[in-house]
């Protein structure tokens, strides 16, 4: 585990969205997140891709780990415990996070088959 995921900042609750105002600044966030961190691909991959994002955004608002301010997008930083914009280093820090996170969940799994 990396050491800056020992402590984990757990998201505060969840606030009231308008899905109206959220709707149009996800999409639009999406877009973003797909030019700045996608490799090109076709339209119909794109299409998919872009919907997949916009999915794990308003997954995110719900949850309240991420949240619309001031007509931005802001992204919950459990290492920090803060929230921020998504640029390159928070891209790192998620995918990071995430890779530890799979690590941790495969090793439990190898120990839970290796007492059955």
């Amino acid at each position: 585990m990396r050491p800056d995921f020992d402590t984990y900042h757990r998201p505060p609750p969840a606030a009231a969205l308008d899905i109206l105002v959220a709707t149009s600044l996800v999409q639009a966030e999406a877009r973003r997140q797909f030019d700045c961190f996608y490799p090109i691909v076709n339209r119909e991959a794109e299409a998919r891709s872009l919907a997949v994002i916009e999915r794990g955004i308003y997954t995110m608002l719900v949850r309240g780990a991420a949240k619309v301010e001031e007509g931005v997008v802001l992204f919950w930083n459990p290492v920090e415990g803060v929230f921020q914009a998504y640029d390159t280093d928070y891209n790192e820090l998620m995918l990071s996070f995430m890779g530890d996170f799979k690590t941790r969940y495969q090793r439990g799994m190898q120990l839970r088959a290796a007492s059955n």
